[in-house]
């Protein structure tokens, strides 16, 4: 009988190894092909990569036509520099900059596995895998925020050893990932003046004074001035007061939000339970006054879904995952299941739909098929051999990142890009159009009548793509953005 009970568990165990094995890799496989569909989300993803393309050949701060910033003038994130060769290594495709972001979720894993002592490997996958704020910044890649997830791990670990050197250098190098992780600093020097540690306090004092003096003004010095996002909340602030934070908090979604965090409630209170005064431990504190700010800020913003969410996710989990209390909480099998069952809920919808898009390729947002496929690589090397590098184009869908190339000067319709006078080119896919919104018939049509106008010349109108030379002219271009 206990041969027979344990063959069962060896056998569970292996099954279980490998399907979360299975799930991983699956996550990759998922973001490869809806990317080599023309099926990703094509804003972010063209942005980045257009910044990443750049830099792999030598320019440090790229000026982005997707954006119509420089890089480091939009969001300050020195981490694209170090992650800039996945490019050249893939062969100038955007699936490098993929396979690198789906490495940083193997490390992360990782990480947390070694970090304690290399155990608890299938449960420590399990809930990485199934957390729902970390899993949809992998569902709208690339973002260097998220490969900030890296970091905490680290910084916990280092925490409770007592290496309190390694916590503010590793604090510091969120640095590297968003600007917004300034905010975070005044949190590790909070931290050790109420722990009276006055050697650490002062250190992570001058460590908040350079992160500030970096962030505002010397990169406005180094970089000229960057885009404000914090304006529209200051000027809120100012003319609402107090009653434009209750405003912001009611515009909060309630279901993403409760999808992000709620799985962490359990494990919460069986840590509260099983010994009321954890909360009161170094690394769960350091937690708190270092997320907290930018929490407060991402709710104002009502951004905590997405690739925002691993802001306060990946803490939360390496706080979870390397708590002392953590052996305890797997022990409790009927606590385990219940709290197992609140991460996969709320995580499995992602898992369904990329299974949809992928295994069954049913999406109503973006065609798949083998002949779209053809199509596009056919269409690729059709533009690259008869487009002009120095020509600007006008363009609207997912095949952005596919035509992607260093120099090239693509704009795209969005309110954060300032227009030029006229375009060279127009380029558009006939059933997306990039941003989850159907390009249909109708709206094809009224663009054909607005921009097909004297001096312009249709290149291909195909099944999947309209390609005119211009000049394209505002009241073409105009009507584009103005559905987008």
């Amino acid at each position: 009988m206990n041969k027979y009970l344990s063959g069962n568990k060896t056998f569970l165990k292996k099954a279980s190894s490998l399907s979360l094995i299975g799930l991983l890799g699956f996550i990759l496989y998922a973001n490869l092909f809806l990317h080599f569909n023309n099926c990703l989300n094509a804003y972010d993803l063209g942005l980045y990569y257009q910044a990443m393309v750049n830099m792999a050949v030598g320019d440090l701060n790229p000026y982005l036509t997707v954006r119509t910033l420089h890089i480091f003038n939009d969001h300050f994130e020195p981490a694209l520099l170090l992650a800039s060769p996945s490019v050249w290594l893939a062969g100038f495709s955007a699936a490098g900059p993929l396979i690198f972001e789906w490495v940083t979720l193997v490390f992360f894993i990782w990480s947390l596995y070694y970090l304690n002592g290399r155990k608890y490997l299938i449960e420590t996958t399990f809930f990485v895998l199934f957390s729902r704020g970390l899993l949809t910044a992998y569902v709208f890649p690339i973002h260097p925020n998220t490969w900030s997830l890296i970091i905490w791990p680290f910084l916990i670990s280092a925490l409770k050893r007592e290496k309190n050197s390694q916590v503010i250098l590793l604090a510091f190098t969120l640095l590297l990932f968003r600007e917004s992780y300034v905010f975070a600093l005044p949190g590790v020097f909070l931290f050790f003046l109420i722990e009276r540690n006055r050697k650490m306090a002062m250190a992570s004092f001058f460590m908040v004074v350079a992160g500030f003096l970096i962030i505002f003004p010397l990169r406005k010095l180094i970089f000229g001035p960057s885009y404000d996002y914090g304006g529209v909340f200051i000027k809120g602030l100012l003319n609402e007061h107090i009653f434009f934070i209750f405003k912001q908090i009611a515009q909060v979604e309630t279901k993403a939000f409760l999808k992000v965090f709620i799985p962490f409630l359990i494990p919460a209170l069986f840590a509260l339970k099983k010994d009321p005064k954890c909360i009161k431990e170094k690394a769960p504190r350091l937690i708190l006054f270092m997320i907290g700010p930018v929490f407060f800020l991402h709710i104002l913003a009502g951004k905590i879904h997405y690739h925002y969410g691993i802001t306060f996710v990946a803490p939360l989990l390496s706080l979870f995952l390397l708590s002392s209390t953590f052996k305890d909480f797997l022990k409790n099998k009927k606590v385990v299941l219940l709290s197992g069952f609140v991460f996969f809920f709320t995580a499995t919808s992602t898992y369904t739909k990329w299974v949809k898009r992928t295994v069954f390729m049913k999406n109503d947002q973006c065609v798949i098929s083998a002949k779209k496929r053809a199509d596009t690589l056919d269409f690729i090397k059709f533009f690259e051999k008869e487009i002009p590098l120095e020509a600007t184009i006008f363009s609207s869908g997912r095949i952005v990142p596919r035509i992607m190339a260093p120099k090239i000067k693509i704009y795209v319709p969005s309110h954060f890009v300032v227009d030029l006078p006229q375009y060279d080119y127009l380029l558009l896919e006939k059933n997306i159009d990039g941003e989850f919104r159907s390009f249909n018939q109708n709206r094809y049509q009224k663009v054909k009548s607005l921009c097909e106008t004297e001096g312009t010349k249709v290149i291909k109108d195909d099944q999947h793509f309209y390609l005119l030379k211009g000049p394209i002219l505002p009241q073409c271009y105009n009507h584009i953005s103005s559905f987008m």
